[in-house]
């Protein structure tokens, strides 16, 4: 019997920003931020490098669903985190036949605004450590 991949749901928003109403502030951080994900690429681009190859680099043996880098990436600052893994073929979702694997991004309590809390889940159990709560935003 083939298992049925289930419906993929994807949520469209016409979202824009109005640059004239931003604080000098948040825009210089902006373009900190833009220029430095430009000069990522460029060296990227010299190294003949990509994103995945710099991340799996010297983890040895890859494995389906194992996290890389081992152990996630987690800022202090910010409270993210990210990790990128892999399913099997047979886990893949049709759409995504061709994909290695994808980043998954997140957010623990800390780094939440005040007022912000992860969506609430049915099977939801508190986690013991105040910092243990997190959000997941999306898998790249």
């Amino acid at each position: 019997m083939t298992q049925q991949a289930p419906e993929i749901i994807r949520e469209e928003t016409q979202h824009q920003l109005d640059l004239a109403t931003q604080p000098t502030k948040r825009l210089r951080q902006m373009l900190k931020a833009g220029e430095e994900v430009k000069h990522i690429w460029e060296v990227l681009d010299r190294t003949s490098d990509n994103v995945v190859g710099v991340i799996l680099r010297h983890q040895g043996t890859f494995f389906e669903w194992d996290h890389y880098p081992a152990g996630d990436v987690y800022d202090w600052q910010s409270h993210s985190q990210y990790y990128y893994h892999a399913h099997p073929p047979e886990n893949r979702e049709p759409c995504f036949d061709a994909e290695h694997g994808h980043f998954h991004t997140f957010l623990r309590a800390k780094g939440m605004p005040p007022g912000v809390s992860p969506a609430p889940l049915p099977d939801f159990r508190a986690p013991a450590g105040d910092n243990d709560t997190l959000t997941h935003f999306v898998a790249i």
